[in-house]
This record gives structure tokens, sequence and C-alpha cells, in this order.
């Protein structure tokens, strides 16, 4: 029997948070998500530098990922703009080139040009239990005081966060985190304060759906 991995991707994660079935999750498939967020905040990608944080295999990153743009890929394309010519010279400011993975621990990455570079969205979607289970409530503060630092004045973080049956589901699948998360006092229910004392303000509560998606904002100094 193939092992399954803690990390990383596995075959239909976000499923449970999309209104698409399996069958129908290609790429050029806008998540349901992505859709109520820019609903909730028009042009909240726009022209925007975006992290999304456990992303998985990139779907919905992708979906952020032309940011106003023309889709160059070819069902979406054509739908939305017709027949297009294809680039012929590749411009790594341009989607979909200007799109990036890595693959890294959040709490221990520097950035792709150093922690120091500002995000104008942070995105976590269904991702913020395996990072308190792995690190801790500890940790879980460290990612949300990180996410704090990366976005500037007025920047968004979009979180779904999973509710605490979702860490019970987590320790069948994965016994080793049992420990884990015995020891954890936070629950998800304390998350928007922990967020409030690090700088952001709720603006936006997505709810009538399996997970809430919250859209926070950092102020702007006065």
């Amino acid at each position: 029997m193939a092992e399954v991995e803690i990390y990383g991707n596995y075959k239909g994660y976000q499923g449970s948070s999309r209104l698409t079935t399996d069958e129908n999750t290609n790429t050029h498939v806008v998540d349901e998500r992505l859709t109520l967020v820019t609903a909730a905040v028009p042009d909240i990608f726009t022209n925007k530098d975006v992290l999304d944080i456990g992303c998985n295999d990139g779907r919905i990153t992708v979906g952020i990922g032309p940011n106003g743009e023309i889709d160059y890929f070819p069902a979406s394309a054509v739908e939305d703009a017709g027949h297009i010519p294809y680039m012929r010279k590749i411009d790594d400011t341009q989607f979909p080139f200007k799109v990036v993975f890595t693959c890294e621990d959040f709490l221990r990455w520097g950035g792709i040009g150093g922690e120091s570079d500002q995000c104008d969205v942070i995105v976590m979607l269904s991702m913020i239990k395996w990072i308190h289970l792995e690190h801790g409530d500890c940790g879980l503060r460290n990612a949300f005081e990180k996410v704090s630092r990366m976005l500037p004045e007025v920047g968004y973080l979009v979180l779904e966060p999973q509710g605490w049956d979702s860490y019970t589901s987590a320790v069948k699948k994965f016994p080793e985190l049992r420990r884990n998360r015995e020891a954890l006092h936070i629950r998800p229910e304390d998350f928007s304060g922990i967020l409030q004392s690090v700088g952001l303000e709720l603006v936006k509560d997505i709810g009538g759906r399996k997970r809430p998606i919250w859209i926070y904002k950092k102020p702007l100094k006065r």
C-alpha cells in the first residue's frame, strides 16, 4: 500500500470546499471561492502580488494568476476573448509566466526575495489546520504574525479556516498527529481574536457554506 504523505498534494484535497466535482476541476474552471471573494471585494486580486499558501496542485493559484489579464490557457482564452495570437516573446511579468511555485514550510520560508518583500494579498484556503497541527499554538500565532508583517497597509488576508472536527479527521488519517492535537489549546473560534491582536481587521465574513471565508485587511496607520 502506498504511503500517504502528511505534507503536499493528495487527490481531491480541495474538493470538499469546492462546488465543482472532481470530474470538473480543470484549471480553466474558476474555483467558486475565488468568485465569492471577488464578489465581496472587487479587484482584490487585480494587478496585485498574491501569495497563495498551501496551494496544493496549483489550481486556485492559476485561477488567481490572470489578475485581469487575458488568460492564455486555450479553453478560457477563446471563451473570454475569442481567438487571440499566442505570445511570441516570453514576458515573465505576464500570466502565466509570472506564476512561481515553491515548496517550503511557511514559518521557515524567507520569501522569494526575502521576507521583507511584501505581498498585497495572502491566501490561506483550507490549510491553516496543518500549520496548527505541525507547529502547535505558538506556531499558529507566529504564522498569523508573519502574515501581518508581510502585508502592506490596506493589504488583504483571505482565510478559509477548518473547524475543529476537521482536526479530528486529520488525526484519523495521520495517527502520529494525535499527540500534537491533544496539546492544542487554541480553537478555530479563537482565530479572530488572534488576527485582531496582530493588527488585522475583518472586513468580510462569507458564510452559508461548509467553511466560512474570512477577508481581513491591514488598515492604514493613523
